[in-house]
């Protein structure tokens, strides 16, 4: 390829600045003036995506940016919605002009320079694709924008360029004779781009997809998880070189919580990862991912038990500097941390003082209740977890709450203090609940009973009668 200066030295260099998900734009525009002068060398066309030209391994991308904007003769700024507010945009027009500007200045006293052309035989563009012109920002609007999809403003930008690089009468002559079929294909690709180019993440589009989902939920269909994943992944361009990017917390934390309900750990953990990744300090993320990451290590699915016991500590200590309380403060928090000391750490007596102090601040928290009767239940402490448990239905019928968890909290102490009738009715009030019963939390019910039932004698078939009562009509 032809060896490039710096502008001022006659570079040949074109610099296209671009968002990663606008690539097929830009590889359009470097076909196009390629296709125009016949050459891959006489226009060295260079953007950040580019497999030939754009940073090499171990080179830093703003270093690479600033040596394009240094060099370049022509820049052409693409400009999409995906790229509307991304502060690059912006940051490589201005250090485009920045440059021009700079240069013009360095050498008025030697040059010769028309007051008409205010940035000393630089060409800087701006493109636009997918936007009209007034939705561009303001620093790009006025005379150097121009609609990507014009072919008479292409055109004439085409020839603009084959001048600023100061291409040869012979090479411009066999350029005009070939522009009807340089244009007709460039705007191909340019209608194929627009087709193809990823969804904005709007609040509109966000909803569109978080209904679907819940659509998919109520349905019962969530065998289908990875398919609607791969679609929505594809359809907002968050495939290939974007992969680990963000689309919406909200979207990515239905997901994981879903796939955590499917016992899908390792993707429930990708999802929540994610999540994570968009809002890094939000604990309603961070709780259901330590609870994926365990449920993964405990399950045996962990490639790596010894990173994944560190993932687990790592993201408890983020709650912990978040809220020096959570783990006391807060009952899901704190059934969380005592699940921790006893299901990872085999801490069972650790979990206890966990439950028992969370359960001081929160007395009226029939969940730590029952966390904590069953803990002393695996213990051996039976006196300890009888009055836990008593503990746990005195708040329920305090509360009067009448849902699907008070109700199998309720069965699951009944169990425990060998009042198998008592549990059969709040089974059958569950039961008489329709439609918040799904198989997830059947299974959840389940274990718990046979759990509470192993350790205090009762027998599998009473445990199989009662549990039957969830499948038949009140």
């Amino acid at each position: 390829m032809m060896g490039t200066n710096t502008a001022a030295g006659g570079s040949n260099a074109l610099f296209i600045s671009h968002n990663a998900a606008d690539r097929p734009f830009a590889v359009a525009l470097q076909t196009a003036i390629h296709e125009l002068v016949d050459s891959d060398t006489l226009i060295d066309v260079r953007y950040s995506t580019s497999d030939e030209a754009g940073p090499q391994g171990g080179e830093k991308w703003r270093d690479w940016i600033y040596r394009q904007v240094v060099e370049a003769r022509t820049a052409l700024i693409v400009v999409t919605p995906n790229a509307i507010g991304k502060p690059w945009l912006l940051w490589e027009a201005g250090a485009c002009w920045g440059a021009a500007l700079a240069r013009k200045a360095d050498g008025a006293a030697a040059a010769d320079d028309a007051p008409s052309d205010p940035l000393g035989g630089r060409l800087i563009v701006s493109i636009a694709y997918g936007l009209t012109e007034n939705e561009c920002p303001d620093p790009l609007r006025g005379d150097q924008i121009i609609l990507g999809t014009r072919a008479e403003r292409i055109e004439l930008q085409l020839y603009r360029i084959l001048d600023a690089h100061e291409m040869p009468s012979t090479v411009q002559r066999k350029a005009g004779a070939r522009m009807q079929g340089v244009l007709e294909r460039y705007l191909a690709a340019v209608r194929k781009a627009l087709l193809q180019a990823p969804s904005l993440v709007t609040e509109a589009n966000v909803q569109d997809w978080l209904s679907r989902l819940d659509a998919l939920a109520r349905a019962d269909r969530l065998s289908e998880l990875g398919g609607f994943q791969r679609w929505m992944t594809l359809a907002f361009g968050r495939d290939a070189d974007a992969a680990g990017v963000p689309i919406d917390v909200r979207l990515h934390r239905r997901l994981g919580e879903l796939y955590l309900g499917q016992k899908q750990f390792a993707l429930a953990v990708e999802q929540l990862t994610l999540a994570r990744r968009a809002a890094p300090r939000d604990i309603y993320v961070l709780r259901p991912l330590v609870e994926a990451a365990m449920k993964r290590l405990l399950s045996g699915r962990a490639d790596d038990d010894a990173a994944t016991r560190e993932q687990i500590e790592s993201l408890l200590a983020a709650i912990r500097e978040l809220d020096d309380r959570a783990f006391v403060a807060t009952p899901d928090a704190a059934a969380l941390y005592g699940n921790y000391r006893r299901r990872v750490l085999g801490d069972g007596a650790g979990a206890v003082l966990a439950y028992e102090e969370a359960l001081q601040a929160n007395p009226n928290s029939y969940y730590l209740a029952d966390l904590l009767a069953q803990t002393l239940l695996e213990l051996g402490r039976t006196d300890e977890s009888a009055s836990n448990y008593r503990l746990a239905l005195g708040i329920i019928d305090r509360l009067g709450e009448q849902n699907v968890w008070s109700h199998a909290t309720a069965a699951t102490a009944h169990v425990a203090l060998g009042d198998p009738e008592a549990a059969r009715r709040r089974l059958a009030a569950i039961a008489a609940l329709g439609g918040t019963l799904n198989e997830a939390t059947i299974d959840t019910i389940s274990r718990s009973l046979r759990d509470v039932a192993v350790h205090t004698g009762m027998s599998s078939g009473i445990v199989d009668g009662l549990l039957g009562v969830l499948s038949k009509p009140a």
